[in-house]
């Protein structure tokens, strides 16, 4: 399931008139970021490896976990075709902590804009995550500053692939292959209690998602789905998935 590179993770579609018939969409594909040194993408990276999740704030570039090397790399797009590679800190990646066995890598990851809510513990300063991570080892780390994210929740058998947050910042969903369930958090990290009848619900089938987890953050559609390994199916709890668009800063 795994790949050993991930060829293109940022790739501009832009489309083109006539060339087919008006019932085909073309595409004008521009590689922007490979780990590939012959694809001849604007920026080569070799940390880009594996990269399943992207989130970004209203401000920040494109924030990617990379699996392989269990790191957080950022890459500003603007316009059709522009990018740049953005350091967050003196390392150029954010870190997502390993855990001392079992599968490793960040899966799904969050961007989280609500001030009050998921403070960094464990080591961290007591403020609000502004990206949140999923991980193989079953850990959640979340991070603010810094060159490594800080683990905030550990779950013992866990597999996670796939993360969501609602709305308002208050809830984090995180999609457990080991188990197949989506597991719920509150504001502070902790596991969410009473959550009323059909929470999380299934309402679409949708078989155009790919069978590998993933996670889409927000978008005005107020809809949020959560990919499911073990059937490819989207999840929804109550927001949508995340919008594109020229990004600067990288929080």
């Amino acid at each position: 399931m795994f790949k050993s590179a991930l060829r293109i993770v940022l790739t501009t579609l832009v489309a083109t008139a006539n060339a087919w018939p008006v019932d085909a969409a073309t595409y004008l594909q521009t590689n922007l970021v490979s780990d590939l040194s012959g694809l001849a993408a604007t920026i080569t990276d070799p940390l880009l490896q594996n990269s399943w999740g992207i989130s970004h704030s209203p401000t920040s570039p494109f924030w990617v976990s990379n699996q392989v090397n269990s790191t957080a790399t950022l890459y500003g797009v603007t316009g059709s075709t522009n990018v740049t590679r953005v350091s967050p800190n003196a390392n150029g990646f954010v870190a997502i902590p390993t855990t001392a066995s079992g599968p490793q890598g960040p899966t799904g990851q969050v961007n989280n804009t609500n001030m009050m809510t998921f403070p960094v513990g464990n080591g961290g300063n007591g403020a609000f995550a502004h990206f949140i991570f999923a991980d193989l080892n079953g850990t959640i780390s979340a991070w603010n500053t810094g060159t490594t994210a800080l683990t905030q929740v550990t779950t013992p058998g866990a597999l996670y692939t796939g993360l969501a947050i609602n709305n308002a910042g208050t809830m984090l969903y995180a999609v457990d292959n080991a188990a197949g369930t989506i597991n719920v958090f509150n504001s502070n990290f902790a596991p969410a209690m009473n959550l009323p009848p059909r929470r999380i619900c299934n309402p679409c089938h949708d078989r155009r998602v790919e069978s590998k987890a993933c996670s889409v953050q927000r978008a005005e559609h107020q809809r949020q789905y959560l990919c499911d390994l073990r059937t490819g199916r989207a999840r929804s709890p109550d927001s949508g998935h995340s919008r594109a668009g020229g990004r600067s800063g990288f929080q």
